[in-house]
């Protein structure tokens, strides 16, 4: 089975909203031994006990921002051999903002297509059946950080283009009244793209969720390769390896992209 349908298939798509069991790969587990203990990667979040003295003591709340960076840590959770990092910025924190395999299930292109993209996009914008716009900008820095590719503004509509709901014109959203703008919905389904502003208007659906057995293992499990980072996905109950996502530093070079993450996915395997 190809292992990116694996992925997409070990999340369940419901009438949820994200910022439930999505935003939270998973809680921290304890165990009396150091090694395996397993650390929540929350969004936006660095999570590692880098004070050798100090392992038992709690980690921070998620409204605490850490902000310690790689300089901080010294690389001490990274094992030596990887002895060309020296010249590569790395930045854990930075890193583990895009680990979310949800989300790479539904941005990934293997096994999505671009309408799911922007659908995603704005499912935190508005309520069900409400007409919003997100900008090309948006969905450029979402595809080029969960795909190996590099997409550019011909790429999304060329795709596009191929479906029957998906209108293009060479107008301003402005140029319609909110009368005018919802006569143009043929379906619910329906994607508009007005190229004066560079944007894509669409009706919204409720929040996507998922849930997962496995989560990312700790930085101290981290390996740094070069301009990539090699991150384990790891059983909650067994803390057994059951995939790995490698995250390469970003020099992607795309059009109208304001949120460039530092990394982007080059793979992530299911084992």
């Amino acid at each position: 089975m190809n292992n990116t349908l694996k992925i997409a298939g070990t999340f369940v798509l419901g009438l949820s909203i994200l910022t439930g069991c999505s935003d939270k790969v998973a809680q921290k587990i304890d165990s009396t031994n150091d090694k395996n203990k397993i650390i929540a990667i929350a969004d936006g979040e660095k999570i590692t006990e880098n004070n050798n003295e100090n392992t038992n003591k709690l980690l921070p709340s998620y409204e605490n921002k850490i902000t310690d960076t790689l300089e901080n840590y010294k690389q001490k959770n990274i094992p030596s051999k990887a002895s060309n990092s020296n010249n590569y910025n790395h930045d854990f924190k930075e890193a583990g903002k895009i680990l979310k395999p949800m989300i790479y299930s539904l941005i990934n292109l293997n096994g999505s297509n671009i309408e799911n993209i922007i659908r995603f996009n704005v499912s935190e914008s508005a309520g069900n059946g409400e007409i919003t716009t997100t900008s090309m900008s948006n969905i450029l820095d979402l595809i080029n950080t969960y795909n190996k590719e590099t997409y550019h503004t011909e790429d999304v509509l060329k795709k596009l283009r191929a479906n029957p709901n998906f209108i293009e014109l060479d107008k301003n959203k402005k140029d319609y009244t909110v009368e005018g703008l919802t006569k143009l919905f043929k379906t619910d389904s329906t994607i508009i793209y007005f190229k004066k502003d560079n944007s894509f208007t669409l009706k919204t659906f409720v929040g996507y969720g998922g849930a997962t057995d496995s989560i990312f293992a700790p930085t101290e499990s981290w390996k740094i390769k070069g301009d990539r980072i090699i991150i384990p996905y790891v059983t909650v109950a067994t803390n057994k390896k059951t995939g790995e996502m490698t995250l390469r530093l970003n020099n992607k070079q795309y059009e109208h992209g304001n949120n460039k993450t530092k990394y982007y996915v080059e793979s992530f395997i299911i084992f």
